[in-house]
């Protein structure tokens, strides 16, 4: 079975809640239908997007999946709990980028260096795999 992905990227303003809500109905009226799984841009805008599903009758994650990103607190406790993706706090980053200006500092001709710091899926409830009807 394969399932059919779009990155269909639809424009939001602000990204808070009200825009996951206004998204996933900008994104019906446009495609006639709703997709598979959703990757929002950030929690809000997850949270919204799930209660405009919610509305409709679309229950999540059993007919659409939702992904979010930045792993607020509060998701872990909606219903259903939002998987997300999270990334390195602020202060950890901020470490990492004076280290590097500080070695730099230190040894000016020295090879240029590169941090990745990987994000981690934080599975929780609001995904499940695709349904036949989703795949091609």
């Amino acid at each position: 079975m394969s399932v059919r992905l779009s990155a269909e990227k639809l424009p939001a303003k602000t990204l808070v809640c009200a825009d996951g809500m206004a998204l996933v109905d900008q994104y019906r009226k446009r495609n006639g239908s709703l997709p598979s799984a959703f990757l929002a841009h950030n929690d809000m805008v997850a949270m919204g997007a799930i209660r405009q599903l919610h509305e409709l009758g679309v229950r999540v994650p059993n007919e659409v999946s939702m992904i979010g990103q930045d792993d607020l607190a509060d998701t872990r406790y909606m219903i259903p709990a939002l998987t997300t993706i999270a990334y390195e706090t602020p202060a950890y980053i901020a470490q990492a980028l004076l280290d590097h200006i500080f070695r730099r500092m230190n040894e000016p001709a020295g090879e240029p260096r590169r941090t990745i710091i990987p994000p981690r899926l934080v599975i929780r409830e609001s995904c499940a795999a695709a349904s036949p009807a989703s795949a091609i």
